[in-house]
């Protein structure tokens, strides 16, 4: 029904027993976060809100972080028509998060730093 959705699929919840180490371990299986063969510079956990908004580590910034990067080397850049499809599919899904009275949710974005164009003079 919302095949270009940018929420993670669920794939099934797991508990296994560990024996040696005396105890239940529960954990969840779900699909690639980021699917692309692209190397991901950077990624940033957003919100949308400032209030301990600050990484505690380094591999996974938050929105806080991101402020201060693009108020000191400008925003992200992505072209209109991939603006509006991104714009698009996250009114998609928040209009399913709220059908589903979910209000606690992340966005994780992961940047990929292309290098700055050369100029090449062809004599």
């Amino acid at each position: 029904q919302n095949p270009n959705t940018l929420l993670s699929k669920f794939f099934g919840m797991y508990r296994v027993k560990v024996y040696h180490l005396r105890r239940r371990v529960k954990f969840i299986v779900m699909n690639s976060v980021f699917d692309t063969d692209r190397y991901i510079h950077g990624s940033f956990d957003l919100k949308g809100s400032s209030k301990g908004r600050d990484a505690a580590v380094d591999w996974c910034k938050k929105d806080n972080d991101l402020r201060k990067i693009i108020s000191t080397h400008g925003g992200i850049v992505i072209g209109d028509k991939q603006r509006r499809r991104v714009r698009d599919q996250l009114e998609k899904d928040c209009a399913f998060l709220s059908a589903m009275k979910i209000m606690d949710y992340s966005l994780l974005v992961g940047v990929h730093n292309k290098p700055p164009a050369t100029n090449i003079e062809v004599n």
